[in-house]
């Protein structure tokens, strides 16, 4: 018997051996792609930067880092509580792009505070980190947005790696959010139509947003009316029309002219929860 345990023994102690020895070393191309994903999210949003701050730059140096099939999602908690979603494919990121550098006088800033992790699962790598979006006019940081963000990429043997998803988690703080960019143009003599452009976040970066202002006055009213809102201006108080369906209007602030009045439906309505207040910028 004593024997018999023996042989058992040997053999245990050759089959270890043997699971040891085809036991694969640390696979060293795993930690080169993982720092090859790290650099291409650092270089896509150093590329953003530099579109944003250059005209001779393309837009094609951004988009060489994203699949023709690439998502995003943004979860958005507003300031007021509120949540909302934010979504976008590769043309709707160049679009946005593309109205973000039209707006004049602002700065943009891209900081990577802390990569968080990153998994390399063959051709599929996943990458999570903090992100903060800021705006400058002049030298004045007038908005910060701060992201949770988790990136998904995929490498083929023609492009290398490039990102095809990803999601952000957003949770606006008063402290973060300041002052949204905006710009008022006067569009007739009379003081009735004015166009507005305003910067604002949603989530994975800022959207410009352009919006048409017009004022009709009679029986000592205002009507003012932007897309499909509308409002009253009578003795300076700014009240929102509500729909057919409902049988009370919101009160939305008094001004003393036209410019306050839309800055003050833009900060107590239109943007509510998503902008503390406006900076007035040159049209």
């Amino acid at each position: 018997m004593k024997h018999f345990h023996f042989v058992l023994l040997l053999l245990s102690c050759w089959l270890a051996s043997d699971v040891v020895a085809q036991t694969p070393e640390p696979n060293k191309p795993i930690v080169e792609d993982n720092e090859k994903i790290t650099a291409l999210i650092q270089n896509y949003y150093a590329d953003i930067a530099s579109y944003l701050q250059d005209k001779n730059v393309p837009l094609e140096q951004v988009t060489r880092h994203l699949t023709p099939d690439y998502k995003s999602t943004r979860h958005i908690v507003l300031i007021d509580g509120r949540q909302t979603e934010s979504n976008a494919t590769l043309l709707d990121m160049r679009h946005q792009l593309d109205k973000f550098k039209a707006t004049q006088g602002i700065k943009v800033e891209y900081l990577i505070e802390k990569i968080l992790n990153v998994r390399t699962y063959e051709n599929i790598a996943v990458i999570h980190y903090i992100m903060v979006y800021s705006i400058l006019v002049g030298e004045e940081r007038v908005l910060r947005l701060r992201s949770i963000v988790t990136d998904y990429a995929k490498r083929d043997d023609a492009n290398g790696w490039r990102i095809f998803d990803s999601h952000g988690l957003n949770v606006y703080k008063s402290q973060d959010i300041g002052l949204c960019p905006v710009a008022v143009l006067q569009k007739n003599t009379d003081a009735t139509l004015f166009e507005v452009k305003v910067l604002y976040p949603t989530g994975q970066t800022f959207t410009s947003e352009t919006l048409t202002y017009s004022f009709t006055k009679g029986d000592g009213k205002v009507l003012i009316k932007e897309g499909e809102n509308a409002y009253i201006m009578e003795n300076k108080a700014i009240t929102l029309i509500q729909d057919a369906t409902s049988k009370q209007n919101t009160k939305v602030g008094i001004a003393n002219n036209p410019t306050e009045a839309i800055s003050i439906i833009l900060a107590q309505h239109r943007f509510a929860g998503t902008c503390l207040g406006f900076r007035t910028l040159k049209p």
